[in-house]
């Protein structure tokens, strides 16, 4: 009987360590964001220059439609800090239309909505963020 509640205790000894350490993965922020594409164009999504830099379009936001997706910002404490960008690239010519950098609990306040415009040849697009972030 001895043995028995040594196992049982051990047991569950393992069961809430692997419990503690699951929960820290579970500490995950992230940003659920909409893309309003109004224009007949295809826009190209980056997170960063180094994909810029790269090319292609591997996450498109289709022309006429709304696009939706999550992105994460990290995992654990503070990291709802790590800053996140959004560049959006006209997929002809490769015009970059836009490009804002700001904390992930910045981005997590808005309505997180980017809406994609264009007037003659000039891509206008305006985001839920107020200016004075």
């Amino acid at each position: 009987m001895y043995v028995t509640r040594r196992i049982a205790a051990g047991l569950l000894g393992g069961c809430i360590a692997l419990s503690v350490a699951c929960s820290s993965f579970d500490d995950h922020e992230e940003v659920d964001f909409t893309f309003d594409n109004r224009t007949d164009a295809l826009v190209c999504f980056e997170r960063s220059e180094k994909g810029v830099a790269e090319g292609g379009c591997p996450q498109k936001i289709k022309p006429m439609a709304e696009t939706s997706g999550r992105i994460g910002c990290g995992y654990g404490s503070g990291a709802d800090e790590i800053s996140l960008t959004i560049i959006l690239i006209a997929a002809e010519g490769e015009r970059r239309i836009y490009n804002r950098t700001e904390e992930c609990r910045v981005w997590q306040k808005s309505t997180r909505t980017i809406v994609i415009n264009r007037r003659g040849d000039n891509f206008v697009v305006t985001d839920s963020l107020s200016d004075e972030s």
